[in-house]
């Protein structure tokens, strides 16, 4: 993966950190990441409801990774 889709690593790490859905994790906008309480918000679940995902270090380095190519 590394040689091919590096800039796809981050996504990997941030799916592999919290386990979220794929769903989730690509419906997600930055007002859903939490910075300073290193929480992620997923207004939305599969079964309708919202939650709360922690971010460990490798998480928190991927989304802010991934904050620096975003366009939006």
């Amino acid at each position: 993966m590394e040689a091919h889709y590096p800039h796809r690593i981050p996504e990997l790490d941030l799916a592999l950190n919290t386990g979220i859905r794929r769903g989730e994790q690509y419906a997600m906008t930055w007002d859903n990441v939490d910075f300073e309480r290193r929480q992620l918000h997923i207004p939305h679940t599969k079964n309708g409801e919202e939650k709360y995902v922690p971010l460990n270090d490798t998480a928190m380095a991927a989304l802010r990774t991934a904050k620096q190519f975003s366009t939006g």
